[in-house]
């Protein structure tokens, strides 16, 4: 049985190393992100299905660079905070609780709020010009279509159930 690192040097590995990419996009350059552009999950990662599993694309990058695996207990992170990203020079290894840490410091964390929280359209400025809209008799439904909003959501923000600091 081989080791490790020359499974790292296989001709299956070297194809499916072609294979890998050929669906990233590296023309922004050494710097820049590189998305995978295959399949993604919802949370926006990149899917690579190998002949015996699907792994996360920029886990497959990184264990690429580092020609090993990934140690035991330990994950592939962005230093880019961009999910699909699969650029080397921007992945590392750490543990869950330096990826948590990361996260809580660019706002994706679980938990964040306001225009900290990255799925949010919204701005404090929304927030005040939807408050002042209700105070002046606008009606939650209206707010919400102006702001393509679910009107439940409206109703949270006018009544302070969310974006409460604000």
């Amino acid at each position: 049985m081989g080791t490790r690192s020359s499974t790292y040097a296989s001709e299956s590995r070297r194809a499916d190393r072609r294979r890998f990419w050929s669906k990233v996009d590296k023309s922004g350059g050494r710097k820049a992100c590189w998305p995978w552009l295959a399949g993604r999950n919802r949370a926006g990662y990149g899917r690579f299905r190998l002949p015996t599993s699907i792994v996360f694309a920029h886990r497959w990058a990184l264990e690429e660079k580092l020609k090993r695996p990934i140690h035991k207990g330990l994950h592939s992170l962005h230093k880019c905070d961009n999910p699909p990203c699969c650029n080397p020079t921007h992945l590392h290894e750490g543990t869950q609780a330096e990826n948590n840490r990361e996260m809580a410091l660019r706002g994706r964390a679980r938990g964040a709020v306001g225009e900290s929280n990255a799925k949010t359209s919204l701005t404090n400025e929304d927030i005040v010009k939807i408050r002042a809209l209700a105070a002046s008799g606008v009606g939650q439904r209206e707010i919400a279509r102006r702001y393509q909003l679910q009107s439940s959501t409206a109703h949270y923000i006018i009544h302070r159930k969310t974006w409460k600091h604000v």
